[in-house]
C-alpha cells in the first residue's frame, strides 16, 4: 500500500516539518549505484541519462578488452579450483582487482573506489585481508584471491537432487547428498579426489563444495553472469555472455 504516491516529496517534507513529525530518508534514493538516483542527478533528463549510460558502457567495454588481453600475463583464473592470482606489480591496473573480486567472491556489489584503494595499499605492504566475499593472501610474487568459506551459505538439498548451482560459482552434478557446505573443516586426504585436491592452495580448497556423506562434489566452474562487471567472452548474436576461463 503506497497511498501517497501522488503527493510530491517536497509537500510531504514541508508538512512533516510544519507538524513536527519525524520521517526517514531512504539513503538508496541518493546512491548513484541505482538508476533512479542517477536519473534524478541529471534533473530527470532521460536523453542525457541514456547518453551517460552509453558512455559508461563504452568505458567498461574498453576496460574489459584491456583486462582480457592481460589474461595469463598479469593474472590467472584457475577454473578447477575457483581462485585467481594477480601479480603484485599489476594491482594498480584499473579495474583488475575489482573484477577479480567480483568473479571469485560473487558479492552482490563490488567494493567502492575507496575500499579498492585501501585494499591495494594493504596488499602492497604485504598485508592480507578479506573483502567482498573473498580472501586476499600475499605470496612472494603474487596475490592469491580465493572465496571466503565463512561467507558461503550451506545448502540443504532435497532428496534425489542431482544438479544445483552452489555459491553462485559452481554447477554441482551427480550425487549431491543432503547438505552442501564448504570443504573447510572436513577431512579430505582420505577422499578419492585427494590427489587432485592436494595441488590446490589450501585457502582455495577450503571453499570447494562438500556434500555431507558424499565428499567433494563433481563440479563445473559456472560463475553467475554479471555483464560488464566481470571479464567475459562476448558471444555472437543473442547468445548469453559466458565467463572467460
Amino acid at each position: 500500500m503506497r497511498p501517497l504516491l501522488d503527493v510530491m516529496k517536497g509537500e510531504l517534507v514541508s508538512h512533516c516539518d510544519r507538524q513536527g513529525l519525524s520521517y526517514v530518508l531512504d539513503p538508496s534514493n541518493s546512491n548513484p549505484r541505482f538508476a533512479r538516483a542517477q536519473l534524478r542527478h541529471v534533473g530527470g533528463d532521460l536523453a542525457r541519462y541514456v547518453s551517460i549510460q552509453h558512455e559508461n558502457a563504452r568505458r567498461r567495454q574498453q576496460e574489459i578488452a584491456v583486462l582480457s588481453a592481460l589474461d595469463g600475463q598479469t593474472y590467472r583464473v584457475c577454473v578447477s579450483g575457483g581462485y585467481a592470482t594477480v601479480l603484485r606489480e599489476a594491482l594498480t591496473q584499473p579495474g583488475l582487482l575489482r573484477v577479480m573480486l567480483g568473479l571469485i567472491g560473487q558479492a552482490d556489489y563490488p567494493p567502492n573506489e575507496a575500499q579498492e584503494m585501501a585494499a591495494i595499499g594493504r596488499l602492497q605492504k604485504g598485508q592480507g585481508l578479506t573483502l567482498a566475499g573473498s580472501r586476499l593472501l600475499c605470496r612472494s610474487e603474487d596475490i592469491l584471491i580465493v572465496r571466503e568459506p565463512a561467507a558461503i551459505v550451506p545448502v540443504e538439498v532435497a532428496v534425489g537432487t542431482t544438479q544445483l548451482r552452489w555459491d553462485r560459482r559452481w554447477l554441482v552434478r551427480g550425487k549431491v547428498g543432503e547438505r552442501v557446505e564448504p570443504l573447510a573443516g572436513h577431512p579430505w586426504r582420505s577422499l578419492a579426489q585427494a590427489k587432485e585436491l592436494d595441488v590446490l592452495p589450501g585457502a582455495a580448497r577450503a571453499a570447494l563444495p562438500f556434500g555431507v556423506g558424499q565428499g567433494v562434489l563433481e563440479r563445473r566452474w559456472s560463475p553467475l553472469a554479471r555483464p560488464l562487471r566481470q571479464i567475459f567472452e562476448i558471444n555472437e548474436g543473442n547468445a548469453p555472455l559466458s565467463a572467460k576461463s
